[in-house]
């Protein structure tokens, strides 16, 4: 952090007020593998409020809630609207998400 409030001379302060505040930021590597689901409001109008709903049910946790190898996020926008439900793995964007096929992704995350 140090570095970087050096290089845009700002405080380092205001570097760790960035990266606590942003979800996509962190100051130390993922801990596993991440899974997004969008949450913009086309994905949510074709099921991403129940994919969401369906990770927490396998036993997902968001990410900071608890010490996991596979963490959920909930994001906005992956750019692939017309393909939502969409839903990123380890920044692998994937669209028209169902129950079966988050299974599966889940499955090969090792969630």
């Amino acid at each position: 952090m140090q570095i970087i409030a050096d290089r845009l001379n700002i405080t380092r302060a205001d570097v760790h007020g960035v990266i606590s505040f942003y979800h996509d930021f962190r100051d130390a590597p993922a801990n596993g593998h991440i899974v997004k689901i969008c949450r913009a409001e086309a994905c949510q109008a074709v099921g991403a409020n129940v994919l969401s709903q369906r990770a927490l049910e396998k036993n997902l946790a968001f990410i900071g809630a608890a010490p996991r190898r596979t963490g959920l996020s909930q994001s906005k926008r992956f750019f692939a609207l017309a393909c939502g439900p969409a839903a990123m793995i380890d920044n692998k964007v994937v669209g028209r998400v169902d129950a079966a096929k988050l299974d599966k992704l889940l499955t090969e995350a090792g969630a």
